[in-house]
Parts: C-alpha cells; structure tokens; sequence
C-alpha cells in the first residue's frame, strides 16, 4: 500500500509516453506503408491502455474513485477514446484515427491532471452519490463517442477536399472509402447521442437534488448547445437526407463545442481551486 502514492505519477508519465509514442508510430505509418508498424502502433496504444487502467487501480487504492470529480471523469473518458479507437482500428481497420487520438488523449489527460481533485468525503446520501457516479460515467461515455465521430468526421473531410481537388495523398492511401467513414461516423453517433442525453438529464437531476447554489452556469448552456447539434444533425439525417459532407462537418462542430465545455469545467475549477 506505500507503494501507491509512488506507483500512481510514475504510472501516469509512463501512460503520456506510450500514448504521444504511438501517435508518433502512427504518423511514421502515415508516410511509410508498413504493417509492422500498424501492428507496432496498436500493440502501443494497448500498452498505454494498459498503464492508464494500472494508474486508474492505484487511484482507487488511494481512495480516489475516477467517478468522484471532473479530473476522474477525463481520466475515464481518456481510458473509454482509447479503447474505442483500438476497437475501431482492428475492426474497421482505420488505424489514421490514432493521428488525432493520440493527441486528443495527451490533452484529456494533462487536463486530468490539472484539475484540482475534490478531497475524499461523502456527497450526501447514498443514492445521491451513486446518480453523480453514473451522471460522470455517462458524460465520459458520451464524450468519448463523441471525439471518435469528430476525428472520423474530420478524417472524411480531409479526404473529400483531397478528391475535390484532386489531389489524394498520403492521408487518402490510407483511409478507407468515404462511404465506409459516413457508415461508422452514424454508428458512433447513434450510440454518443443517447448517452450524452442521459447524462444531461442525470446531470440535472444531481444538481437538482444537490440544491447547488450557483444554478445555470455557461458550461451548462453549451453542453445544451452541443445536444441541440448533434439532435438536428441525427434528424436532420433521417427526414431531409443531409448530405455526408455537411453531417461530418456539423460532428466536428459539435465536438468542438464539446471540448469548450470540458474547458470550461476545468478552467472553472483550476480558479476555484
């Protein structure tokens, strides 16, 4: 047990050198066709996984629960984007993903980080701590679906502007066709869409119950905003047959409306420390 106050910073470096590693496989794998490094990439993106999931043992042994804060919930969102991109990789075989991953999960994680951790201490009654627990598990779930669809989204328009102007580069050689990213962009929303609402809902539902004194913050609006996105963009699909090209980049609109909010919370609490 004295080795946990130890074990959890050495594991935390270690996850942030693995995943800025394999980001870097990736983009070697981006210029040079090579399957070893396609399965280099992936076995290290499993290694930080891994190292990230140790970190997460030793926090718990600290008594510092992922589901107690916001700093808990982006470290859980990092662990949930990497495992769906390792899932994604191996079954669609869209291993250029990991080009904005990678990154994405480096910042997720410093953001964990700096964000000051809230002291070990009941929240109320029993019932009211476990609807925070599953309101934070679904904003990591909803989050993370969310940044896999944006970088999907982003890597479809990157390769529709290469076909428009007819120049197909790297990028394009290693890309799977565009119908193939506007099939799992869908997928992806149709499972972030659902879970992002019920955490807007049990997120109000908590700070309802919390009787909190502040009431309706900016964070509160945009994350508001960003359901409002992604539901036009899902019906928008279904009734009018919004072309891919303007759904792609209505996800990356969303989820960068998303990131806003996560800054927000962070930003929020680095000031109130």
């Amino acid at each position: 047990m004295r080795l946990v106050p130890t074990l959890m910073p050495i594991m935390f470096y270690v996850t942030l050198a693995l995943y800025g590693a394999a980001s870097a496989i990736v983009l070697l794998r981006l210029l040079r066709r090579s399957r070893a490094l396609t399965v280099a990439g992936r076995a290290v993106f499993g290694a930080g996984l891994l190292a990230q999931t140790l970190a997460t043992g030793a926090l718990c042994l600290h008594g510092l629960h992922p589901l107690r804060d916001v700093a808990g919930a982006l470290h859980l969102t990092t662990w949930l984007l990497v495992a769906a991109y390792l899932a994604t990789a191996l079954a669609w075989r869209i291993d250029v993903l990991g080009l904005l991953v990678g990154p994405l999960a480096l910042v997720l994680l410093l953001s964990s980080r700096l964000a000051p951790r809230a002291p070990p201490r009941p929240l109320g009654p029993h019932w009211l701590a476990l609807l925070g627990k599953v309101h934070l598990t679904l904003v990591a779930g909803g989050v993370a679906a969310f940044a896999l669809a944006g970088a999907v989204a982003a890597a479809y328009l990157l390769q529709d502007r290469a076909l428009r102007r007819n120049r197909p580069g790297a990028l394009y050689r290693r890309t799977p066709p565009l119908a193939t990213l506007d099939r799992l962009g869908r997928r992806l929303l149709a499972i972030g869409f659902p879970v992002f609402t019920m955490a807007l809902v049990s997120g109000v539902l908590w700070v309802v119950q919390l009787r909190a004194p502040h009431g309706l913050r900016l964070e509160h609006l945009v994350a508001g905003g960003v359901w409002l996105v992604f539901a036009v963009l899902l019906v928008a699909r279904w009734t009018t047959g919004l072309s891919a090209r303007r759904a792609a980049l209505l996800t990356v609109i969303g989820f960068a409306a998303t990131v806003l909010v996560l800054l927000i919370y962070v930003g929020r609490r680095m000031v109130a420390g």
